[in-house]
């Protein structure tokens, strides 16, 4: 082999080990977005869990609320037949 192809094959080189370089600080930071984006995905399925339960105490307080004003319009019809 020649100098002229070794200063070649050693510049190809160089610029192979600085393209991995870039490539392995693109596959951390990808990993570090990565990372953050599976926090506030976990972030937000908790809070949709709590979204859920405090929707099902809304409807079930409706529903006790509804129960409560139906038994008071039937208190309400017993009055009024007695008076």
């Amino acid at each position: 082999m020649t100098e002229e192809m070794e200063t070649d094959l050693s510049g190809l080189v160089e610029i192979l080990e600085k393209k991995v370089q870039k490539l392995a600080q693109e596959l951390v930071n990808l990993r570090t977005q990565y990372a953050d984006l599976q926090s506030r995905f976990e972030l937000l399925q908790q809070e949709n869990k709590r979204a859920q339960k405090i929707l099902a105490a809304q409807e079930n307080s409706g529903q006790l609320n509804s129960q409560i004003l139906n038994r008071l319009k039937k208190i309400s019809e017993k009055l009024s037949a007695i008076n």
